[in-house]
């Protein structure tokens, strides 16, 4: 298996527990179904807190590639907007 980052449990005001990755990366505030469903930011952390750097370099791609579609859709959109408005 690859290395492994620090990892550290921290409690917060309600006593859940969370997990902080060496680089920082926090599951505040983010709840998942456990199993189920889980956040692309939340899967890169915990991914990378396991030691599993090549998913989590996939999933981070993943993720600027989706967010690169929807900025080009908004900039399409808003074009298309600015020709049939005048």
């Amino acid at each position: 298996m690859g290395s492994r980052l620090p990892s550290v449990e921290k409690c917060d005001k309600n006593n859940e527990k969370h997990h902080v990755a060496g680089e920082g990366a926090e599951n505040k505030g983010s709840r998942s179904i456990e199993g189920f469903t889980r956040t692309m930011t939340t899967a890169i952390a915990l991914e990378t807190s396991k030691g599993d750097l090549p998913l989590a370099m996939g999933l981070g791609i993943v993720l600027i590639a989706i967010v690169i579609v929807v900025n080009a859709l908004a900039w399409t959109a808003r074009r298309a907007g600015e020709r049939f408005a005048g």
